[in-house]
């Protein structure tokens, strides 16, 4: 149990179970209305990611990205973090890049790289990670030669 509830003086000052309580009954019946304008009457289908999404925006007025639903706070393990009112629920920040890599077999590394692996919406890449950033999904991240060679799509040739 939360620290304010047993020591209410701690966390509000004198009279703290009073003040505690005034700021529940007057916050929580408003925060419910207001989850229940956005999710709908029924309860039991309520979830998070329903109201917490994410949109890639194109800084340059290009097409954007999503939305997708999204877990996570500040404080969790899926970081996320959203600013209200400004954006109410629109992650704006969390990790759209990650990997994981396997020193001892170079080949077994995983990444994603959101919403795609090009910047130019023109290129097929553009945006074709976003699902897969969305459901939690890696792709291989390759070393050897070998796997590069057979896995490989396009090569470019950078020349000075």
């Amino acid at each position: 149990m939360n620290d304010s509830f047993v020591r209410p003086d701690d966390w509000f000052g004198t009279n703290g179970a009073r003040r505690r309580d005034e700021l529940l009954l007057g916050t929580l019946p408003k925060a419910y209305t207001e989850v229940a304008s956005k999710l709908g009457a029924d309860e039991s289908a309520w979830r998070w990611g329903a109201m917490h999404i994410h949109v890639f925006i194109h800084p340059l007025g290009g097409p954007n990205v999503g939305p997708a639903e999204r877990g996570g706070t500040f404080d969790t393990v899926c970081a996320s973090y959203f600013h209200y009112p400004e954006y109410p629920y629109a992650e704006v920040v969390g990790a759209t890049f990650k990997m994981a890599i396997d020193v001892g077999g170079w080949d077994n590394s995983r990444v994603i790289n959101a919403p795609g692996q090009s910047g130019d919406q023109r290129s097929k890449h553009y945006s074709d990670l976003h699902d897969k950033w969305s459901s939690g999904e890696y792709f291989p991240l390759l070393y050897s030669e070998q796997a590069i060679e057979r896995n490989g799509g396009t090569r470019i040739l950078l020349e000075p």
